[in-house]
């Protein structure tokens, strides 16, 4: 309470002390604030201002307005609202009253002043006078006589040039930009006109107009309305954005040591839901942005780096699969399989910031690509200055935290032998041939199984240097970084990556040609087990034997027929290796030239090209003894998998861009055109029968190759597309764009199609009304867009008749022979998608309170679906756009807030919160179709039909359910008995924390979700796996089990155990709503303490700057889901979100 009580101190300073804020709003505001710090730790603040003496005694001699406006606060309980650029600009006064009121101290202050005010109750707003008649008169007519041309140059706060500044003169239609040097030439300027410059993610400053003002810099804004957001095709702001996107910045992903940039998201961006599948480095991660809205096609966004698009989906490649790394999220019918991220491939340490955009406004002018959405990743470039040179090392471990309660030797003998019993089976007629946990193996073994398999400290280190700087002519920027990252596994398993990146850009002298050239290229070198041994862990047999002898071979625990019993020793698959290595680079070239003032053209060119190769083996130890031997029954040759896959894309983008003045407005219109291609293709051998394990990987030892897969995929994209914005005294902004794209995945009947979108925004506080009667509000802005997009993200070819090789043994006459592979579809059209968006933006207290609320309604129609076939047509389905319509309506809340703001402390909080809607609007025919048990009208798309489980019957042991009518029954009806649960979540969100103090910064991330999801309550979900029974590697349960029924009468929730496999009344359950429930979770996903070594200590090293650092993702996770991790539930989990801490430092010169 004492510290509540300090704080509430300390806010009272921050706010009440500010001469700039009525004292009636800042109660309102603070009540606000409480309910906001309820959920950021320090509630309960509030402020109490006591009310002073209303007389005023001063004696000062020339000291600044301002002063004066503070000294007056202090003595009276008014507040002072104006201004500051023009206090600030006023002439020192002196003042001497004794006694007086409030009125007389402000007449004779502002009587030598320019300046009037009002009083409204104890609000003082002061205000520049307005010039008399006669003086608009004089200064109309003398005007022409002064007037001058004004040239100067707008530099940042480094002195580099900020080429497109505005200049504007005050209160008149004059403007220029600044060239690419910084410099500007304005005529016709009034010799006492005030210049207002301007230039984005700057704070705006006003100087006086003379013929020379010489250079003018301006001052990076801190005000995260100011913040850059990088759009398709241009740049942004906050303030001035007609769209709905997110931003995440370097200093927020630096302090995150994740593997894939997009898990640097999660929980910070609005309306955007990641799901980390697999915490096996480069393993998949969904992605969805304003819900899923296609039924049966692609929901992936589009990710371009650098102004390249990439695949959204990266191909499995050789035995690289989903047992291992996971998937992306699902893909259309007819795609090859995936596995991993593409994104794995890109360092996180090379980005300078990831915009995530998800309205039509955003999104329209990439046509089909961004149907859901688009995430625009930008790399850190070269800037202009003296060249510098970075340090960065952190080095750590990742370890696995997350364990499942599950049942020891002793607990799970108990459940053996109870399970025979209550089948009628004696233990003396149990043989060796079955029920090797009791017949063969030690009943007095015990072994962890998840510490002994997921228990690993893991290594983690990167190191980084680059080196950057340049001129005005040419910049540069080249960084190196190498990264070692660990499994939790035994054995020597993980990722090696070693990256490039770097950057050029260059101007000509005349300040019209401009080139860059970026380029980013990574080796990825993985080395991982076949399988993922994470349910293995989980649930093999407590009393499983030793996994090796003692010689330090295999243990296959052979009976005494000498039959391999132990063939679920989880060490076999943890020796089946896969070893890969990836290559891969993306390049950007841009060329621009400015024809005229304002109109500039330019060709971007980019290219992605990914070269994978890997090996997967099957050593002769991994094989069981019995069958090793050649011309042994069963006989299997040690064996190998080589696959190969090669991934390229290309893209040229010319455009035509011109920017000029209309009114007190700014008009910038844009056309250009897109040419794409990508080209996959995957191939994979198998290799068979060598005669020692050591030369598995060399494919021509092999006694026999056979080929095993091999595709080729092309796909071209087109466009043409246009953008009008018009900025009207960044008070009303509208922006149109427009877009045709062309796909090869349709015929040519529909292969084009019209998309775009229109945006406005109305930043309402610039308004006379708000800035007379809302001098509380600081920004207000209302925005609204609605526009359409398409989605192409189907298998290719699918309009054509394909066909693919039939393997036969024997080929007739030695011909190859071909099969139909899917039906052709020529009147393939675009799925469709229309896209609604509103939203507000609210700023308080000089911004440091920042509310925004956006609102969204996607509905997607002709969904592009895998129609389903008899038998009888010799096809199992074929793709057809089907009249379903899906609508996802969802709103975004987000609240920023500068909680303290002193010179020594700075405690920011950012939170928001999403709430999510999906749903299945029509259907038609869906009771016939074969998607009737999938999905419902008027449900989610994510949903599950189950059982009303109504616990167990006391008198029997078995489970009851509850049918349709209420009654109770051991054997329900699933065709009418059951009911649906949602499985999206409900609502997600974050909150970050930022505490600076002195050169300390202390920053935490909590992320949260509130959704349901399968459980392992009831069992550990395996098919054969009843609890009770024995089904090799996977016999083991969690400690739920304890609370089964055991006897008559008893009152339990869980169905006596039996020993026979795949037991009804249990597979029953599994699918009830007692084997799905709550699955929510609060994550502290990310701590980050680091502290700024002062400068002066480092000069006799030589070097600028130096930081020291500690960083810890997924810390600790608050839950009452029963299972293995909450964040992807469910029965046979891949492994979780490892735990990762780094210490670091950052070294500068």
């Amino acid at each position: 309470m004492l510290l509540i009580t300090k704080l509430t101190k300390q806010m009272y300073k921050n706010y009440a002390m500010k001469p700039v804020m009525p004292p009636g709003y800042i109660h309102k505001i603070l009540l606000v604030m409480r309910l906001t710090t309820v959920i950021l730790i320090a509630s309960l603040m509030q402020v109490s201002a006591s009310g002073l003496a209303q007389r005023i005694t001063l004696n000062q001699r020339n000291v600044n307005l301002e002063t004066i406006l503070k000294e007056i606060r202090k003595q009276t309980s008014y507040d002072f609202y104006y201004d500051r650029n023009v206090v600030q600009n006023t002439a020192p006064v002196d003042i001497n009253v004794k006694n007086a009121t409030v009125e007389e101290t402000l007449d004779r202050i502002l009587a030598v002043l320019p300046l009037t005010y009002t009083i409204d109750g104890k609000l003082v707003s002061i205000k520049p006078k307005e010039p008399s008649f006669l003086e608009k008169v004089v200064d109309r007519i003398t005007a022409p006589f002064s007037a001058i041309d004004v040239s100067g140059k707008v530099l940042d706060s480094d002195g580099r040039p900020l080429p497109g500044a505005t200049v504007t003169v005050k209160g008149t239609k004059i403007s220029t930009t600044t060239q690419n040097d910084g410099s500007f030439t304005l005529g016709g300027v009034e010799n006492d006109a005030i210049l207002v410059i301007s230039y984005m993610g700057f704070e705006q400053r006003e100087v006086k107009a003379e013929s020379n003002i010489g250079s003018v810099r301006l001052i990076a804004s801190t005000n995260p309305l100011d913040e850059v957001q990088v759009i398709a095709y241009g740049t942004t702001t906050r303030r001035l954005s007609t769209g709905n996107i997110g931003t995440v910045k370097a200093e927020d992903i630096e302090k995150q040591p994740v593997n894939n940039p997009l898990l640097a998201l999660q929980g910070r961006v609005s309306g955007i839901v990641i799901t980390q599948n697999s915490g096996i480095p480069g393993g998949g991660i969904t992605v969805r942005i304003q819900g899923r809205n296609s039924i049966n096609s692609g929901n992936d966004p589009l990710y371009v780096i650098d102004g390249v698009p990439i695949l959204s989906q990266l191909p499995a490649v050789g035995g690289m699969g989903t047992s291992i790394l996971g998937n992306s999220g699902t893909v259309a019918p007819g795609n090859p399989t995936t596995a991993g991220n593409p994104l794995s491939f890109l360092n996180p340490l090379d980005i300078e910031s990831i915009d995530v955009l998800k309205d039509a406004d955003a999104t329209a002018i990439y046509g089909s690509r961004a149907a859901n959405g688009a995430i625009l990743i930008t790399t850190k470039k070269g800037r202009i200055g003296k060249m510098q040179a970075e340090i960065n090392i952190q080095q750590g471990i990742s370890y696995q935290p997350a364990r499942l309660e599950v049942l020891n030797t002793r607990q799970y003998l108990d459940m053996r032998y109870e399970a025979l019993k209550n089948n009628g089976i004696s233990l003396t007629s149990l043989t060796q041939t079955g029920n090797h946990d009791l017949t063969v193996w030690d009943t007095t073994r015990y072994t962890n199984w998840q510490d002994e398999l997921l228990g690993k400290a893991a290594p983690y280190l990167t190191a980084s240097a680059s080196i950057s700087g340049g001129s005005t002519a040419m910049n540069y920027l080249l960084s190196g970084t190498y990264g070692k990252e660990g499994v939790a596994f035994p054995g020597d398993f993980g990722n090696r990556r070693a990256s490039l990146n770097f950057s050029m850009s260059s101007i000509s002298l005349n300040n019209k040609l401009k080139l860059r050239f970026s380029g980013n290229f990574s080796n990825n070198n993985k080395q991982l087990p076949v399988t993922d041994p994470t349910s293995a862990a989980l649930f093999i047999e407590p009393n499983s034997p030793a996994p090796f002898k003692d010689d330090g071979t295999l243990n296959w625990e052979p009976n005494n027929a000498g039959v391999s019993t132990f063939t679920s020793n989880p060490y076999i698959n943890l020796t089946r290796l896969i070893k890969e290595d990836n290559n891969n680079f993306l390049g950007n070239w841009t060329i621009g030239y400015q024809i005229l003032p304002g109109l500039e053209i330019s060709n971007s060119l980019g290219y992605n090209y990914g070269q994978t190769k890997n090996v997967s083996t099957t050593p002769r130890t991994a094989i069981r003894p019995e069958v090793r031997t050649i011309g042994s029954p069963s006989y299997t040759p040690n064996s190998a998998t080589y696959g190969n896959g090669l991934m390229s894309s290309w893209i040229t983008e010319p455009q035509l861009n011109y920017k000029f003045r209309i009114g007190k407005g700014d008009l910038n219109a844009l056309v250009g055109g897109t040419i794409s291609g990508n080209n996959v293709s995957n191939s994979t051998l198998i290799g068979n029968t060598y005669t020692s394990d050591a030369t598995l990987e060399n494919i021509g030892s092999a006694a026999t190759v056979s080929a095993n897969a091999s595709s080729i995929l092309e796909y071209r994209y087109s466009a043409v597309f246009g953008r009008l914005n018009y900025n009207l005294d960044n008070q009303y902004i509208v922006n149109i764009t427009a877009r045709r794209d062309g796909s090869s995945r349709f015929g040519e009947n529909n292969s084009l199609h019209n998309f775009g979108a229109v945006g406005a925004a109305w930043i309402f506080s610039k308004s006379h009304f708000a800035e007379n009667n809302l001098p509380w509000l600081s920004f207000g802005k209302l925005r609204g867009s609605y526009g359409t997009t398409g989605n192409d993200q189907i298998a290719d070819y699918g309009f054509i008749s394909r066909y693919f090789n039939a393997y036969a043994e024997l080929p007739y006459q030695n011909i190859a022979s071909l099969t139909p592979f899917g039906l052709p579809n020529p009147n393939l059209r675009w799925e469709f998608t229309k896209k609604l968006s509103a939203g507000m933006n609210l700023g308080f207290i000089n911004d440091r309170i920042l509310f925004n609320v956006d609102y969204s309604s996607n509905t997607t129609v002709d969904q592009l679906v895998n129609y389903t076939l008899p038998s009888i047509t010799g096809f199992s389905g074929y793709t057809n756009n089907f009249p379903g319509k899906v609508r996802n309506k969802t709103w975004e809340f987000s609240l920023t807030t500068e909680i303290i703001k002193s010179k020594a402390l700075i405690w920011t909080n950012n939170f928001n919160i999403n709430i999510a809607r999906n749903i299945l609007v029509s259907y038609p025919d869906l009771a016939t179709s074969p998607y009737a048990d999938m999905y419902e009208v008027g449900k989610s798309l994510d949903i599950v039909r189950l059982l009303t489980f109504a616990g167990v019957n006391p008198a029997n042991g078995m489970y009851l359910f509850k049918k349709s009518n209420g009654e109770l029954t051991e054997n329900p009806d699933y065709l009418v008995d059951r009911h649906v649960i949602n499985l999206n979540p409900d609502w997600h969100g974050g909150m970050q924390n930022n505490i600076k103090y002195q050169g300390f910064s202390l920053d935490f991330f909590i992320q949260f979700v509130k959704q349901n999801g399968q459980n392992t309550y009831l069992g550990n979900g395996g098919a054969a796996a009843t609890p009770g029974a024995f089904s090799r590697g996977a016999s083991n349960q969690p400690l739920s089990i304890l609370e089964r029924w055991r006897s008559f009468d008893d009152n339990s929730s869980i169905k006596k155990v039996s020993s026979q496999v795949q037991d009804a009344s249990t597979s029953t359950a599994y699918f009830s709503d007692a084997g799905f429930s709550d699955a929510s979770f609060a994550r502290l996903k990310n701590i980050s303490l680091s502290w700024q070594v002062p400068v002066n200590w480092l000069q006799k090293v030589g070097a600028s700057s130096m930081k020291v650092f500690i960083n810890m993702q997924n810390v600790l996770t608050i839950t009452s889901y029963k299972g293995l991790d909450p964040e992807k539930p469910g029965i046979r989990p891949l492994m979780p979100p490892m735990r990762t801490l780094v210490f670091g430092a950052n070294l500068g010169f």
